[in-house]
């Protein structure tokens, strides 16, 4: 019995083993978004999905030991726990300097500042000593919200600017490379080099933007869109419409043809006369950007970016196409000849223009696209095409299929024409829009094959659409036809 006494006072008075010290380092990442979104205001948006990683000391000099690296979740939040090193009590309740730094790196897509490293943005500042009274551990809450949409500086791009501008890319892409996926388009990780040098989309799977696509058009020492873009008010529209269109240039690479650079006369990739092969796979890009950017962010982008040129708007590009020296490419005897004779030539430099095959891949998506009238308006009243050869003359055009194919079929189907040659290679001569239209009507009837002559009349300038004289009737025998829902 006197032992017991003796063992239950010792046990008594013995002192507590502390606690397990655990510290934790926790927090929320967010950014305002002003470029994809669906106005120009700008929303919070939770910066999910991308690696985070947590260091500390507790010494003076930069001795960082790694606590642990996990990945934000759908809220932006991250959290690391650890049990330091220096976990005695008096260990525990040791200050320590925190850094916590996010890696714009995930499953889907990827920033790099140098093509070889992820991006990462500082979540706090190093020098802070965080302090704990606690021989339990602690909990450090270190938020970041990246808010800075305007670049203001004329030298050195300021690093919170950076920082917001690669968060807003990062989700942006993510969400684009989540859509196309789920449409079954057959994306590659979206990845994006920013800031670079340049601004452009060359083959190896990383898009390049450079500084001025996203500086502020109130900022001093500005560089922005032409306001014949017809994009005068913000620029914010213009930047998402970009940023989008040189991702699917990755898309194209991947999924139909690369195509050889070398444009027309300046050597541009932007050439009014170039390569069709180059001419497709740029308007493919910007038809795509339009439409896509609407459908995933609810972005419904400026009228003019989305209308279907009309015949005279064709040819008033081809009577002011210049060379890069500002030499004309025709006279406009030479464009008058071309159209009337509806020759050879004309047709070649018809498929090889921007416009007019911007045009043709328009239509394939257009809702009503036979209301569209050829004086740059539109004929809703009666769901018919008004001839401008004869302006008094309607045509019933109801049985035609409103819209032929939704974007994203019109994406599958040059994904799945790649594969309608041997070896999966589109030949170097047939890369251009009339071959692409003509694979649709081979492989994608009834929809489109009996329908084919009707788009290539609507973006002819050269066709005037009267019986007898450039073929028959475009309207002619179609309003009994029933609309076959198309599956691709």
């Amino acid at each position: 019995m006197k032992m017991l006494i003796i063992l239950s006072l010792f046990l008594v008075l013995a002192p507590a083993v502390p606690a397990t010290c655990i510290w934790t380092v926790s927090g929320k990442l967010t950014v305002n978004d002003n470029i994809y979104v669906a106005s120009s205001s700008s929303q919070v948006k939770n910066l999910q999905d991308v690696r985070v990683k947590v260091w500390a000391t507790t010494q003076n000099a930069d001795l960082w030991t790694h606590w642990g690296t996990t990945r934000t979740d759908s809220a932006g939040n991250y959290s690391v726990s650890v049990i330091p090193a220096q976990s005695s009590a008096s260990g525990c309740t040791r200050s320590r300097r925190i850094k916590v730094k996010a890696y714009l790196d995930g499953d889907y897509a990827r920033i790099s500042s140098d093509l070889i490293t992820d991006y990462d943005i500082e979540i706090n500042n190093f020098d802070t000593w965080h302090t704990n009274t606690s021989i339990n551990g602690r909990t450090v809450t270190l938020n970041k919200y990246l808010s800075n949409t305007t670049d203001t500086s004329t030298t050195a791009i300021a690093r919170s600017y950076r920082d917001t501008r690669a968060a807003q890319a990062y989700l942006g892409y993510r969400q684009l490379y989540l859509k196309l996926n789920q449409w079954n388009l057959n994306p590659g990780k979206s990845k994006l080099y920013w800031p670079a040098e340049f601004g452009f989309s060359p083959p190896g799977g990383w898009v390049h933007i450079n500084r001025n696509w996203f500086r502020s058009k109130d900022a001093s020492n500005v560089w922005h869109m032409n306001s014949e873009d017809g994009l005068s008010s913000s620029t914010w529209r213009w930047t998402v419409r970009e940023l989008t269109h040189e991702l699917l240039h990755q898309w194209f690479f991947r999924n139909v043809y690369t195509p050889n650079f070398i444009g027309g006369a300046s050597a541009d990739t932007h050439d009014f006369i170039e390569s069709s092969a180059l001419t497709l796979f740029e308007e493919a890009a910007e038809v795509q950007a339009i439409h896509i950017n609407e459908l995933v962010f609810g972005i419904n982008d400026d009228a003019k970016n989305r209308q279907v040129l009309s015949r005279q708007g064709i040819r008033c590009a081809f009577e002011t196409a210049k060379h890069n020296n500002g030499e004309f490419y025709f006279s406009l005897s030479e464009v008058d000849s071309m159209i009337n004779a509806n020759s050879s030539e004309w047709r070649d430099y018809l498929n090889r223009a921007n416009y007019s095959v911007a045009n043709y891949l328009a239509l394939l998506v257009e809702p009503d696209w036979f209301q569209k009238d050829f004086d740059n308006t539109d004929d809703t009243s009666s769901g018919c095409l008004l001839r401008p050869a004869q302006s008094s003359s309607r045509v019933l055009c109801a049985g035609l299929p409103t819209p032929m194919f939704t974007i994203v079929e019109a994406m599958t189907g040059l994904k799945n024409w790649r594969f309608a040659y041997p070896g999966d290679s589109i030949p170097d001569s047939q890369r251009n829009i009339k071959e692409y239209y003509d694979y649709l009507s081979a492989f994608y009837a009834p929809r489109f094959g009996a329908h084919k002559e009707h788009f290539l009349h609507f973006g002819n300038p050269a066709y005037q659409d009267v019986a007898g004289e450039n073929g028959p009737d475009a309207c002619t025998g179609i309003s009994g036809l029933i609309s076959v829902q198309l599956t691709l």
